[in-house]
């Protein structure tokens, strides 16, 4: 009866199970949102939509990550691996049960941690991507700079202020981005790939990819594959900063020069324009001593010239020299007038003898004659001559006028 009272007294009519389970669902959804918890994974499920159970030493809770959701995943989800996830918890009214709708998960302990990123550091290094040759040099001198980072931690203080002691003629363009949490990485993604779109008048010559301290977790954006491509595909030098010294994320690995800390990453970008005055000052005295070195050099080699012969009796010097040149001159025109002469000699033989074998001195010589007419022109053919004409001939020694008494064919024959 008591029990009955119990029930009673504080209802006029019993609830029904669905009005039961609305009433708990209306209390514990708005309550439990946005909560982080960690466990080990069990029962994984992966389909359309993830499902596993998140359990403890004593108690297990369903999680589930629905298609959309899949984005938030970083690494390869595996039975007994250790998370931190966060998520809102959603009752079930039909089941009277509740889960975890997850809207962010990252690995949890040093052992899972580096599970995840020995795989994806395997799978990245067969790409090629963390090859050294792939590595760009950052410029000696930057003019521009973007520090891509939260603007609410003390990564962009210390850096600037690093910078402000080292270097004043750089500018820097700070791009504030989330650096933790399941939107960080698209967040960095988008800004490298915004910078590196930019006109060549504004785009930077190094990018500065910082941020402070924090747990494993706190992290793992920077462990992300969509980072590590993203600063892979930059054609600007990427300078990476994260966390302390002895964290080293895949964001380091990937990027052309890694930084301990988002000082160290100033440092590495920034010259020490304080060292200038120094060096140049050095260098100043390497420069006479040089000098003095060189002066030294010619005056001993001016001292040695002008101990030499030329210097001590220069006119007798010259005109040797002019006689020595003229004799020698004189020489090789002898040789070059006998050379000249004697082929001149041998020419002029040929020459002879070709001429006295065309001459006509030469056939008269033989017994020969030539006849020629009024005109001094030879005669070749008898037909052409008339009675009385008058004829000169030439003999060897001397020669004749005669007259044409008759003319004689070649048939005929002289008798």
């Amino acid at each position: 009866m008591a029990f009955i009272d119990y029930f009673t007294s504080r209802t006029t009519d019993p609830m029904s199970v669905t009005e039961l389970n609305e009433q708990i669902k209306s209390v514990i959804d708005p309550t439990f949102r946005d909560i982080r918890i960690t466990g080990e994974i069990s029962n994984l499920k992966i389909g359309k939509h993830i499902y596993f159970n998140l359990k403890d030493e004593s108690s297990t809770i369903r999680c589930s990550i629905w298609q959309s959701q899949k984005k938030i995943l970083s690494f390869e989800l595996q039975e007994g691996l250790k998370i931190i996830c966060r998520g809102n918890v959603s009752t079930y009214v039909n089941g009277g049960s509740y889960s975890l709708n997850l809207l962010e998960i990252v690995p949890h302990g040093e052992g899972a941690v580096q599970q995840a990123l020995k795989k994806l550091i395997e799978k990245l290094k067969k790409e090629g991507l963390l090859h050294p040759e792939r590595k760009k040099t950052i410029p000696s001198s930057p003019r521009r700079v973007a520090v891509v980072t939260s603007l609410s931690g003390a990564a962009i203080r210390d850096f600037l202020n690093m910078m402000r002691r080292r270097s004043r003629r750089a500018d820097v363009l700070i791009c504030p981005v989330l650096v933790q949490g399941v939107e960080a990485s698209r967040d960095i993604e988008s800004k490298l790939f915004l910078l590196n779109s930019l006109r060549p008048e504004f785009k930077p010559d190094v990018i500065a990819l910082i941020r402070g301290g924090g747990s494993t977790e706190d992290l793992w954006t920077f462990n992300e594959e969509r980072v590590a491509r993203a600063i892979s595909a930059s054609d600007i030098p990427v300078v990476s900063g994260i966390g302390h010294e002895q964290d080293v994320s895949l964001s380091d690995l990937v990027a052309d020069v890694r930084a301990t800390t988002p000082t160290d990453a100033a440092v590495k970008i920034f010259p020490d324009d304080t060292v200038y005055p120094a060096r140049l000052a050095q260098i100043e005295k390497q420069i006479e001593l040089l000098l003095r070195g060189r002066c030294a050099d010619l005056k001993g080699r001016l001292e040695r010239l002008a101990q030499s012969s030329i210097f001590q009796d220069p006119e007798q010097r010259i005109l040797g020299i002019k006689k020595l040149s003229f004799e020698q001159t004189a020489k090789s025109l002898d040789r070059a007038a006998d050379d000249l002469l004697i082929r001149g000699n041998s020419r002029l033989a040929i020459l002879s003898a070709s001429l006295d074998a065309l001459s006509p001195l030469g056939v008269l010589s033989r017994g020969y004659s030539i006849t020629l007419d009024e005109n001094g022109s030879p005669v070749r053919d008898a037909s052409r001559l008339s009675v009385g004409q008058t004829l000169r001939t030439r003999v060897e020694r001397g020669g004749y006028i005669s007259s044409v008494i008759k003319t004689i064919s070649t048939d005929q024959g002289i008798r």
